[in-house]
């Protein structure tokens, strides 16, 4: 024999499914979320690359220039190591 639910019964399993839809939802707007993330993370480390090279370069040219020393940015000045 087929037994029906009460009313609020159905009402609070409905209700319980469509949270379940709704977090499902927002759990893959999240995933969507991560993955453009994760490949923006990927470009950014992509540039960090690319500048790490050209410091190791410049780096290079002006050694191969002053010789050792340090360099102070600010001021533009050179201090050769002693």
């Amino acid at each position: 024999m087929v037994k029906k639910f009460t009313t609020d019964e159905l009402t609070k399993l409905k209700d319980i499914a469509n949270k379940y839809l709704e977090v499902q939802d927002r759990l893959g707007g999240l995933e969507i979320q991560k993955a453009m993330i994760e490949k923006q993370r990927v470009s950014i480390l992509s540039e960090l690359e690319v500048l790490q090279k050209s410091e190791d370069e410049l780096g290079l040219q002006l050694k191969e220039k002053y010789g050792e020393g340090t360099i102070d940015i600010e001021k533009g000045e050179f201090t050769p190591r002693s």
